[in-house]
C-alpha cells in the first residue's frame, strides 16, 4: 500500500500508511510463522516416507521378480526334461531300426516381456552315415528314410508321455509310398512298440499295404469303394485275429449297430 501511494505521488507526512503496511506485512509473517517453522521437519517427514515407499516397493518388486524366474526356470525345466525324453526314445528306435542315432536340438526361451509370449524351437536330427553329424531331418534325403524317421518321432513323443500305456495312436495313410523293406521296418517299429508298451494303433492303409500289415493287425476293418458312382460304401467287413475270440465279438455290436440285417 505504501509503496502504492509513494508511486502515485501522495504524500505521508507522519508515516502512517508506511506503519500500517509493515504492520500488516509482520502480521501476515506471523501467521505463517508456525508453517515455515515447521517446513523443514515436513519436508524431511515427507522425503523419509516417500523413501520408505520407494524401498518397500523396489523389495516386492525384486521378490516378485525372483518368483517369476523361479517359475521360469521350472517351466523350463520341465519342458526340457520332456524333450530329453522324447529325444533318448528317439534315439532308441533309430538304433533299433538299424540307424546310428537321433535326437532333438531345441531351445526353449523364456518371455522377456509380460506381452511376449515363450519359444521353443525344436529342430529333429537323425545321422546319416557312421561318423556324420547329426543332420536336421528338413536336409534332403530320400522320402523312405524321412517317413521312417517321422514314424519313430511320433512313437517317441508317444513313449515319453507319462503313463503310455491304455493310450491311442492314430496313423492316416501307413507305410504309403514305401518300399518292401522300409514298409517292414516301419510295421516291425510299430507293433514292437504296440506290444512292449500296451498301446493301441489305428491305421489306415491301401489296399496294396494290406497283406504285409495284416499279420501286425489284431483286427482289421475293410471299407469296401466300389465306384464313383456309388454314393456309399460297402457295409464294412471286420477280421479279428486275437486268439482269444471273445474279445474280438465285443466289437461285433458297435459294428453291426445301425446296418440293416443281411
Amino acid at each position: 500500500m505504501y509503496l502504492k501511494a509513494r508511486e502515485a505521488g501522495e504524500e505521508d507526512p507522519a508515516g502512517d500508511l508506511f506503519e500500517t503496511t509493515l504492520a500488516n506485512l509482520q502480521a501476515w509473517l506471523d501467521d505463517d510463522d508456525d508453517r515455515d517453522r515447521n517446513a523443514h521437519e515436513q519436508v524431511h517427514a515427507a522425503r523419509a516416507s516417500r523413501a520408505a515407499t520407494t524401498e518397500f516397493v523396489t523389495s516386492q518388486t525384486r521378490q516378485l521378480q525372483e518368483a517369476l524366474n523361479q517359475t521360469q526356470e521350472a517351466i523350463t525345466q520341465r519342458a526340457a526334461s520332456a524333450l530329453d525324453g522324447i529325444s533318448a526314445a528317439l534315439d532308441n528306435l533309430n538304433r533299433g531300426s538299424g540307424g546310428i542315432g537321433a535326437q532333438l536340438a531345441y531351445d526353449v526361451i523364456p518371455p522377456g516381456a509380460p506381452d511376449q509370449d515363450w519359444t521353443c524351437r525344436v529342430t529333429p536330427r537323425w545321422r546319416r552315415n557312421p561318423g556324420g553329424p547329426l543332420l536336421p531331418y528338413d536336409n534332403v534325403t530320400n522320402t523312405a528314410q524321412e517317413k521312417l524317421f517321422s514314424i519313430h518321432l511320433v512313437l517317441a513323443a508317444l513313449l515319453a508321455a507319462p503313463h503310455p500305456r491304455g493310450r491311442v495312436l492314430i496313423l492316416d495313410e501307413l507305410a504309403d509310398s514305401l518300399g518292401a523293406e522300409h514298409r517292414r521296418e516301419v510295421l516291425d517299429a510299430i507293433a514292437t512298440v504296440a506290444k512292449d508298451h500296451g498301446i493301441t494303433i489305428l491305421a489306415t492303409c491301401q489296399d496294396a499295404i494290406m497283406t504285409e500289415a495284416r499279420p501286425y493287425c489284431g483286427e482289421v476293418l475293410y471299407f469296401h469303394y466300389p465306384s464313383k458312382s456309388a454314393p456309399l460304401n460297402r457295409p464294412t467287413r471286420m477280421f479279428g485275429f486275437d486268439p482269444n475270440g471273445s474279445r474280438v465279438e465285443l466289437t461285433a455290436e458297435a459294428l453291426t449297430e445301425g446296418r440293416n440285417p443281411v
